[in-house]
């Protein structure tokens, strides 16, 4: 798939995608780490080739699934709001905060957040940026919490010049 992408083959990329997808479907997760790792995979999928609404339906049953999981929530907004079904995007991440999910889990819900508020043109999406750029300042990693810091500094600015 990713040869076909480079290579500017959408037909081929498309063909190798689902065909992915197809064996992500057959397998049946046995633990909650199968279960991460098959989600994993679904939104790199889709994120890729694009068709969110195919793996909602797995990425919303993982959620209740997992509840100790801090990860189910955001694989979800990821593509809640790549449907474009906003309002479920700002559940699923008010959903995954609840969690506690760290620092690094909350600026990456957060930034989710945002996105989904101002496609719908609320105004809370400067003050959710700010919680996350928040939560980014104690992301332990410091090239992590660097590069995260960065895209939600650039997220105020580009919301600032509007």
């Amino acid at each position: 798939m990713y040869i076909s992408v480079a290579r500017h083959d959408n037909s081929g990329a498309a063909r190798w995608g689902d065909r992915r997808l197809t064996e992500l479907d057959a397998i049946r997760p046995s633990s909650d780490d199968q279960r991460s790792a098959l989600d994993i995979a679904c939104v790199e999928n889709v994120q890729i080739l694009g068709g969110p609404a195919r793996k909602m339906p797995a990425l919303i049953e993982s959620e209740p699934a997992m509840p100790d999981n801090s990860i189910a929530s955001p694989r979800l907004a990821q593509m809640q709001i790549a449907a474009q079904h906003l309002d479920e995007t700002i559940a699923a991440c008010d959903r995954g905060l609840a969690r506690s999910p760290g620092a690094n889990g909350q600026a990456w819900l957060l930034r989710i957040k945002a996105c989904a508020l101002k496609a719908k043109g609320k105004r809370r999406k400067f003050a959710t940026l700010q919680q996350a750029l928040q939560a980014a300042e104690a992301i332990p990693d410091k090239s992590s919490r660097d590069r995260t810091i960065a895209m939600i500094q650039d997220a105020l600015l580009e919301g600032a010049k509007r």
